[in-house]
Parts: structure tokens; sequence; C-alpha cells
């Protein structure tokens, strides 16, 4: 099976030990490789699992990239917005940003054909009905990392 993981779960590295002792491919998002964990501990980790690819956004995503894609962001973004999330986005909340950051991550999962998302990230990706609506749209199953092995052992 294909996992790939979100950035909070970088820090679970007995984890990711355990999925891949159980034959999953594990993937992460460009933006976390190239951006979010640059600096820290983790830079390492990554450099260690393959990459999803990304859309790119101008002014967001970094190389290489994929166009296109548009249409599955948008569903994405209003999902985990609840719907409120700006058609126009030259001028995002802080918390917009990160937003479009969890989308374009969920998205990767999206372009790599994985069969499971894996994060922590409850309030963006699991909360009021998220996980259900993004499993139906998507096909993909999304797991935390306290659920994500019993779909190994099933």
């Amino acid at each position: 099976m294909k996992v790939l993981i979100d950035t909070n779960i970088l820090t679970l590295e007995s984890l990711i030990d355990d999925l891949r002792a159980r034959g999953a491919d594990i993937y992460i998002g460009r933006a976390t490789k190239d951006r979010e964990v640059k600096g820290t501990r983790f830079e390492s980790l990554v450099q260690q699992i393959d990459v999803a690819p990304e859309t790119c956004i101008f002014g967001e995503s970094t190389f290489p990239i994929t166009l296109g894609g548009d249409e599955a962001l948008r569903k994405i973004l209003l999902i985990i917005s609840s719907g409120s999330f700006p058609v126009k986005r030259d001028n995002l909340t802080d918390k917009q940003r990160n937003q479009l950051r969890d989308a374009l991550i969920f998205e990767s999962s999206i372009k790599q054909k994985c069969d499971i998302f894996c994060s922590n990230d409850a309030k963006a990706f699991i909360k009021h009905g998220k996980r259900e609506k993004l499993e139906k749209e998507f096909g993909i199953k999304v797991r935390r990392s306290d659920e994500v092995l019993s779909e190994f052992d099933a």
C-alpha cells in the first residue's frame, strides 16, 4: 500500500519504521521536504522518503512541481475549510495559507495514487465529517497515526 504522511507524522519515527516493516511505500509532499522541515532534525529523515508531486501554486510551491489539478485542489480546500476558503488567493490570512498547504499535501496523495493519507491534524482532515468527505470524494483513506497500522494488520 502507498501511504503519504503529513509533516506532523515525522516526529513518529518508530511509526515510519513500522510502516516500512509492513511493506508500505511511504511518501511525503514536496512542501514537507523543501520547506517545512528545512533546518530541523527531520531534514535527514525526509531524504530517505520518496516525494509525491505537488501542484504549482506561484509564490507557494517549490520545484519540481506538476501543473494542473486545480479542480481537486478546489474541492479539498472546500472540505478542509468547511466551505470558507476564498476564491481569490492573493490576500490569504495565515490560517488560509496553512489550509492551502494542507490541501497541497493532501492533493499530493491523490497525484501519487496513495491508498492512505496519514495525519494527526484532526482539525483539517478528520473532525466535523471531513474524513468521510475526503474519503468519499477521493477514494483515499484518511488515518491518524494511531489508526494507520490497523490498515496493514487487518
